[in-house]
This record gives C-alpha cells, sequence and structure tokens, in this order.
C-alpha cells in the first residue's frame, strides 16, 4: 500500500519550525555533553596522534587543531541563544 501525506501550508511551517526547535536542542545537547566529557579535546587528540604516526607534517598538524579549536569555540557560541531562542519560543506557546 503506497501512503503519500499532503502537508498544508501551515503544516509544513509547524513541521518546519519543530525541526528547526529539534536541531537547536540537539546541539544544545551536543555542546553540553562536549563540555561535560571533553569529547571533542579527544578526538582532537587523537586525531593529531594519527596525524603524527602517519608523517603529517607538524605545521599543518597545528594548523589543523587550531582550526578545529576554532570551530569548537564558534560552536559552542551558537548554543547558548539558539537554546535561549527556543526556550522563549516554547513560553510564548504556552
Amino acid at each position: 500500500m503506497n501512503h503519500h501525506f499532503v502537508l498544508k501550508k501551515k503544516d509544513k511551517q509547524a513541521l518546519s519550525e519543530s525541526f528547526n526547535e529539534m536541531n537547536a536542542i540537539a546541539r544544545g545537547v551536543e555542546a553540553r555533553f562536549d563540555l561535560l566529557t571533553g569529547r571533542s579535546k579527544v578526538v582532537t587528540q587523537g586525531t593529531i596522534d594519527i596525524g603524527r604516526r602517519l608523517s603529517i607534517p607538524e605545521k599543518e598538524i597545528q594548523r589543523w587543531a587550531a582550526l578545529r579549536s576554532i570551530h569548537d569555540s564558534e560552536r559552542n557560541g551558537v548554543i547558548k541563544p539558539s537554546l535561549n531562542r527556543l526556550k522563549r519560543s516554547l513560553l510564548l506557546r504556552t
């Protein structure tokens, strides 16, 4: 049996908003998990160790590590405002 769901424009918008909220929650959980476990630091150090074993030039390893650090900082800086927007959005619905 073939099921097709036809979504009205209003339903699509609500679905899109829910999707965005779920993404914000996931980013928040990921950032919180990372802050609590240091997972990102472990991954970065493991990658550096492997790069060295593969004889990747130290200059390239350090450049990659610096960019990774910047990315992690930027990601963590985006999480809090996203969660605050989500919180306000949820409060407005109630």
